[in-house]
């Protein structure tokens, strides 16, 4: 009996061990995608889910074609922040795709939704905006013909776009 007991209160202690590790230690998005921010001087948005309504992730896989586990998009936050706190990071294993050809950084200054991908076809981007110049419209005559990226929560949805080699987005309520 004495042995079952003190077996007991030392499976316990390390039950509370374990609990009790950091926050660098929780993951709110694959370790493999952790450790890519972390080579581009960013972490993961810890707080991300600390929000009320349904959200998702802050990652997806499958950005580009191939096999789905070989691209994602994800969600950091900069370790030094400024008027752009936020990070969207494209992920990949092996060679990039020819119309993966942007930059695989987007700063962003607004909170980060969670990410989904799509495909509207029927959109043009002149629906869009440059990145680069938020001011001006991108070309009306350049349907989209291949994934996109949509950042959603509460109502809010913004969409990225890569066209040759040049990032465009688009905010939806």
């Amino acid at each position: 009996m004495t042995h079952y007991l003190l077996v007991t209160i030392l499976g316990l202690l390390l039950n509370l061990i374990l609990a009790s590790g950091t926050s660098a230690d929780t993951y709110v998005m694959p370790k493999e995608l952790v450790q890519h921010a972390e080579k581009n001087d960013c972490s993961q948005v810890a707080e991300f889910f600390n929000r009320p309504g349904m959200v998702n992730p802050p990652y997806v896989y499958g950005y580009l074609s191939g096999e789905r586990e070989n691209s994602a998009v994800f969600w950091c936050q900069k370790r030094i922040t400024d008027d752009r706190p936020y990070v969207l990071l494209v992920f990949m294993k092996g060679q990039p795709d020819s119309w993966s050809t942007c930059p695989q950084k987007i700063e962003w200054w607004n909170q980060p939704g969670g990410l989904s991908l799509y495909l509207e076809k029927s959109a043009n981007l002149g629906m869009f905006k440059y990145l680069r110049d938020p001011q001006r419209s991108g070309p009306s005559n350049v349907r989209l013909t291949h994934k996109g990226i949509m950042s959603s929560y509460d109502g809010v949805s913004t969409m990225f776009y890569c066209h040759k080699g040049e990032w465009f987005f688009r905010l939806t309520h």
